[in-house]
This record gives C-alpha cells, sequence and structure tokens, in this order.
C-alpha cells in the first residue's frame, strides 16, 4: 500500500500515524485527547511546517563550489573555517590539515566564545590554524580558507616562515 503512495500522501501518511500516536499517548499519561478536526488540520500544518523547513535548507544550505585538491608535493594542506551564532555571540573554529593523498594528518576543533563578526570569525580560524601547524611542525603548508580577503592578508603581512615554504590559497 505505502509503494503506491506519492511523497505528499506518504509525508500525511506518516505525520498522521505520529500524530494518532502521540494522541493516544497524550490520553494513556493523564492529558485527555484532543478533538478529531484539532488532530487533522495538525496533520496538514505539521506537514506544511516541514516542507517550508527543508525548502529553507535547500535554499541556505552552501554548495560547494568547486572540488578539494591537494597540496603540491612536500606541502601540508590546512583548510579552516570559523563558524558563528550572532545571537548567542559564540563560535567555533575548524582545522584539518591533509597530506598530498588527501589522508587527515592533524585536525582540531574549538568552542570560541565573544564572537560576533564573521570576518573576526575567520581570522581567528586561520591565526589558530597557522598557530596549529606551528604546533604540528609543519612547515610546507598550503592555507585554505573560505574567507579570500583573510587569505590575501595572511598573504601581505607574511609570516616567519620563508616565503619559499608557504603557499597561500583561496
Amino acid at each position: 500500500m505505502l509503494n503506491n503512495l506519492n511523497q505528499n500522501a506518504l509525508q500525511h501518511f506518516a505525520v498522521a500515524a505520529w500524530t494518532i500516536w502521540n494522541d493516544r499517548n497524550a490520553e494513556i499519561h493523564g492529558e485527555g485527547q484532543k478533538p478529531v478536526t484539532i488532530l487533522v488540520s495538525s496533520v496538514g500544518q505539521y506537514v506544511t511546517e516541514y516542507n517550508q523547513a527543508q525548502q529553507r535548507l535547500r535554499d541556505t544550505v552552501p554548495r560547494p563550489s568547486q572540488k578539494w585538491k591537494p597540496p603540491k608535493p612536500g606541502f601540508v594542506k590546512v583548510n579552516f573555517d570559523g563558524a558563528l551564532d550572532i545571537r548567542a555571540a559564540t563560535g567555533g573554529i575548524g582545522i584539518v590539515f591533509r597530506d598530498e593523498k588527501g589522508m587527515i594528518i592533524g585536525a582540531k576543533a574549538t568552542n570560541s566564545p565573544c564572537l560576533d563578526d564573521p570576518f573576526f570569525a575567520e581570522a581567528k580560524a586561520a591565526l589558530y590554524a597557522l598557530i596549529f601547524a606551528y604546533e604540528m611542525g609543519f612547515q610546507k603548508i598550503e592555507v585554505e580558507g573560505n574567507a579570500l580577503s583573510i587569505i590575501k592578508q595572511i598573504q601581505e603581512i607574511g609570516t616567519n616562515i620563508p616565503s619559499s615554504e608557504i603557499s597561500l590559497k583561496k
């Protein structure tokens, strides 16, 4: 029977089954049953809400624009990213090191309180990536991140690592 249902009908069926189960649970635990008209209208509302949330996800989740490329032979590639929750003024930082075969040879993730600016979150992630590279003993690195302006500023400022041993890429 379920194999013959289209996507919309299947969603309504699943939500209706859950709604009936949930209402039955409420009655068993002394919370009373809801009128059938309320249950039926809530099924449609739940399905609509779910589909709208799914559409928002499809509209907001970034799609990778390019495939990861390995670093030059003898180099390690570090990818960094800063994430931000502006409402909570907090965020996180992620760093991944890969060798020329794409194998992960180092990774780090950390919470970062007091973040309220996307640029600062990316800048902090880039700084932590360079510090972590130093701590791991990596001397020949390619740096890759989402914020081109951060990468350019790293190139302009330079580092204590000789320029022949660092390759910075967007």
